[in-house]
């Protein structure tokens, strides 16, 4: 069972000059997708990146290192040391899924705030850790 994460920084924790130069162009997403599947143990990978947002969403069966290999990608692909880009980045991942057909989802954050009710039938849980703790 592979574990669900994404890593990145968006409006609220960069300021918009490290956004637009952590930005991927579409002409270099599919070399850095190439480039991350090479670098790490990850079974699925997509990267997300807007004005307001860049993100790299993935699944692997081992989460260690995964953070620091992404956060090494990302600084040295766009000429930055890694120490300009850590503090703002923010790293998710599910650490338990259950689901049944048909019901909908369930987000419980760090901080114990619930972005939703929760259906009965379905729950995803998300650790927050900046950097991820082990």
């Amino acid at each position: 069972m592979g574990h669900y994460f994404v890593i990145g920084l968006n409006h609220k924790t960069a300021a918009v000059q490290l956004r637009e130069r952590l930005y991927f162009r579409e002409q270099e997403i599919s070399e850095s997708l190439s480039t991350i599947v090479k670098m790490t143990s990850l079974d699925e990978v997509m990267i997300v990146s807007t004005c307001n947002r860049v993100e790299i969403i993935g699944v692997c069966l081992r989460l260690d290192k995964v953070f620091d290999i992404l956060v090494h990608f990302m600084a040295r692909i766009k000429g930055l040391m890694t120490d300009e880009i850590k503090d703002a980045l923010y790293f998710l991942t599910i650490i338990s899924f259950f689901c049944q057909p048909g019901a909908g989802s369930h987000i419980h954050h760090r901080d114990g705030g619930d972005s939703t009710s929760p259906p009965a039938a379905c729950k995803v849980f998300f650790r927050l850790g900046f950097p991820p703790e082990a």
